[in-house]
Parts: structure tokens; sequence; C-alpha cells
């Protein structure tokens, strides 16, 4: 296994646990900045727990939970999802189904 692929892998495993957990960041009942701050502590002890930071951190966290290499802030975005969900607007890929999505890839 190629080193990008275990990063990636050990770091989607922490974000899966934390959701499974209910330890993953959540915005709801939260101002955007309580979430933004909740978000920056979760992502810097994942850090300090993996050792990594940078893209080596950032990379693999944006890519398990969006799916996607770039993008928007995922913090913000993971806000502006949930905000939606809870006034009932449809999403194209909620966190849920994402997480789901997430699973079925690290088992398989």
């Amino acid at each position: 296994m190629a080193q990008d692929e275990e990063g990636f892998r050990a770091i989607a495993k922490i974000a899966l646990k934390a959701f499974d957990e209910g330890l993953f960041p959540d915005a709801e009942g939260k101002s955007k900045e309580e979430h933004k701050e909740q978000w920056k502590s979760w992502v810097k002890a994942i850090g300090k727990d993996t050792k990594r930071k940078g893209k080596a951190l950032f990379h693999p966290l944006r890519l398990s939970i969006t799916g996607r290499m770039s993008g928007p802030d995922v913090g913000e975005l993971i806000y502006l999802l949930q905000t939606a969900q809870s006034w009932s607007i449809p999403c194209l890929v909620d966190l849920s189904s994402r997480m789901a999505q997430l699973r079925t890839y690290l088992e398989a």
C-alpha cells in the first residue's frame, strides 16, 4: 500500500470513529464561530495524535469527509451542510451518507 493511501486510511478511520462516537465537530445549536473553534480544535488534536500537519493532514481529511481533493474550507462546508439539514434543505450528500460511503470503502 502506498504511503499516501496509508495516510488517507489512518485519517479516514479517525474521522469515521469520531463521527460514530458523536465526537465529530457538529454545527447543531452552535454559532458559526463556535463551530469554527470546535473544528479547529478537533483538527489540531488529530494533527497532534498523528504527528501530521499541513497538506499531510488536510488533504486526507478533506478527501475522507468530502470525497474531493480541493474545494471550500471543510469546517465551513460542514457547518453549511448541517445547517441546511436542520432547516430541511436537501443536500446533495449529507454527512451521514458520506460517512456511510467512507465506511464501505474502508471495509473493502
